[in-house]
């Protein structure tokens, strides 16, 4: 679909409009870790609405794009397309819901939420008087405490980054976001970020866009990511 838009672009608009070159772009990137978005897991809607949802998402984007270059003088930044590569790598959410309404104009009624997916099972989170470093890392507090995922072959050569309070990895992937602090280690499975609440702090949560990473890594496979939190897994 992206890349019927993106000739049709360069056709109508040109090789050098802001369109077709975030359109190419994002085709690029898209294509390159085509493995990996294989793997991901969606909880909000089945897995086969995966198409329908970045397709969705980018026209959302590319329409209000328009509208605004409607309404603005002068230069403006292309439509950013990428962000969802971003928050993959990150580690945020990156699902959105197609409304039912969408799915019922493109006959994809059956695949609702609530439809033909069968409801994800509920667990009770943990009471505790206040949530630990991994926890909050692990999005056990609120509507995201179901999703919680122990890493049960946690390495104890990171406990004292587990135990460590003040520092959150959604902090320390932001400063990497901002180029404060060096990238992580790439992962053994596909070549993208370590998930750095899996290995350090031995939860995560089933939205994480790195979770093809929650696997077994043996001591001496940590040396990059234990060089990494010695320099860098510290508060301000």
């Amino acid at each position: 679909m992206h890349l019927r838009t993106m000739i049709l672009a360069n056709v109508l608009m040109g090789r050098n409009h802001q369109i077709p070159i975030a359109l190419e772009s994002f085709c690029r990137r898209f294509l390159a870790k085509e493995p990996a978005l294989k793997r991901l897991e969606m909880t909000k809607q089945d897995k086969v609405l995966f198409p329908t949802m970045v397709s969705r998402s980018n026209a959302l984007k590319l329409n209000n794009w328009i509208s605004k270059r409607k309404r603005t003088a002068g230069i403006m930044a292309p439509p950013d397309l990428e962000s969802f590569f971003d928050k993959i790598d990150e580690g945020e959410d990156w699902e959105s819901t197609v409304p039912k309404l969408v799915l019922n104009q493109l006959g994809l009624q059956a695949y609702h939420q609530g439809g033909t997916r069968p409801p994800a099972p509920v667990s009770r989170p943990r009471e505790s008087p206040a949530p630990s470093p991994a926890a909050a890392d692990a999005g056990t507090v609120g509507s995201n405490a179901r999703s919680r995922l122990n890493n049960t072959k946690f390495d104890p050569i990171f406990q004292r980054f587990k135990e460590l309070s003040g520092i959150s990895c959604s902090d320390l992937r932001k400063k990497i976001a901002a180029e404060k602090i060096p990238a992580l280690p790439v992962s053994k499975v596909d070549g993208g970020p370590m998930c750095l609440a899996w290995h350090v702090r031995a939860e995560c949560n089933q939205v994480c866009g790195r979770k093809c990473d929650h696997v077994e890594y043996a001591s001496t496979e940590y040396t990059d990511l234990l060089t990494w939190c010695d320099a860098n897994f510290k508060r301000e």
